[in-house]
């Protein structure tokens, strides 16, 4: 199973990888523009073989019936067309007939190729998983640096940009994105299961954690319970003593305050013989005033008498001057 497994992961990366990589093979060798072709033409031979081989029977369902039913009447009016009208020679008729039916025998190439009831899928996808997300990585990476430095050749479509890198025109890396796109799709239906089993789990998990946290808060609301008595305690035998110390504050505040009254008594007694000190040097100043305007006048006088003397003691000299 392993081997077969192996097998089949190994043929599909080489068919993803040159759908991929076929444009580019195309540029240099144009044999390679037939690839999907042939690879649609692998059905008839792979549908032969798997009906030759007993123990791989193919289930038929009403719904494959119905799809082959559709797809014969739509192959059918397209040739019916043909010759009504013959508005084509019927090689190319024959051959828009071929490429009408391409797309639908490449899935029924792929089927074919790849089903098998040895082939593990998951494994099979889980090999593939990396190589189909590092393609992706490369060519978005491709994109965004030659949008910025302009490596590869662009078309303008619509005034925009059309980026194409080293294909031949920017449709092919649309049917590019589009082929990866479809991969994606494919995986999705596994990386569902996985993302429906971990949302079940991180469920068990939340509940899980609810519960702990519940019983965690039980918890610590016991021991916040506890705490807050200690300290309740706590406190009151801190209040218990503070009550002992205020008294002690209030007899000391009395002291003090017996003290300062004492000494405000006698500071209030100092400024009042400070005062009278104050007012009897006033006093004093007062009487020197008086006493010095009072000298002041007589000093006036003693000068005037002087000058009646000089004036007197001049009139003599100057009669005996005369006698003379």
């Amino acid at each position: 199973m392993k081997s077969v497994t192996d097998k089949k992961t190994l043929l599909f990366l080489f068919w993803m990888i040159l759908f991929i990589i076929q444009n580019r093979l195309q540029q240099w060798c144009g044999i390679f523009q037939y690839v999907d072709e042939l690879f649609a033409v692998l059905f008839f031979p792979l549908l032969v073989i798997r009906l030759a081989q007993k123990k791989r029977t193919v289930r038929w369902t009403k719904r494959m019936s119905l799809f082959l039913g559709l797809l014969l009447l739509f192959w059918m009016w397209g040739w019916g067309g043909y010759f009504r009208y013959h508005y084509q020679v019927f090689s190319n008729a024959l051959k828009d007939s071929y490429l009408n039916l391409k797309f639908y025998l490449g899935i029924g190439a792929s089927f074919l190729l790849f089903y098998d009831e040895q082939t593990d899928f998951k494994q099979l996808k889980r090999r593939i998983w990396p190589v189909l997300n590092g393609i992706t990585a490369i060519l978005f990476v491709l994109c965004v640096v030659d949008s910025i430095f302009g490596i590869f050749s662009t078309e303008t479509r619509g005034g925009m940009i059309a980026v194409k890198l080293f294909y031949d025109a920017y449709t092919v890396l649309v049917a590019q994105g589009v082929f990866l796109s479809a991969l994606y799709l494919w995986f999705f239906e596994e990386k569902q299961k996985k993302i429906d089993e971990l949302s079940a789990l991180s469920l068990q998990k939340s509940e899980r954690l609810k519960e702990r946290e519940c019983d965690n808060y039980f918890l610590n609301y016991l021991e916040y319970e506890q705490e807050y008595l200690t300290a309740k305690k706590a406190v009151e035998e801190i209040l218990k003593g503070s009550l002992t110390l205020e008294e002690d504050l209030f007899a000391m505040a009395n002291e003090w305050r017996a003290y300062v009254e004492q000494d405000q008594t006698r500071l209030a007694e100092e400024i009042c013989k400070l005062q009278e000190q104050l007012s009897s040097l006033e006093t004093m100043e007062e009487e020197l005033q008086k006493q010095e305007k009072a000298h002041s006048i007589e000093l006036g006088v003693l000068e005037n008498g002087k000058e009646k003397v000089n004036a007197q003691k001049e009139e003599l000299q100057s009669q005996l001057a005369a006698i003379l």
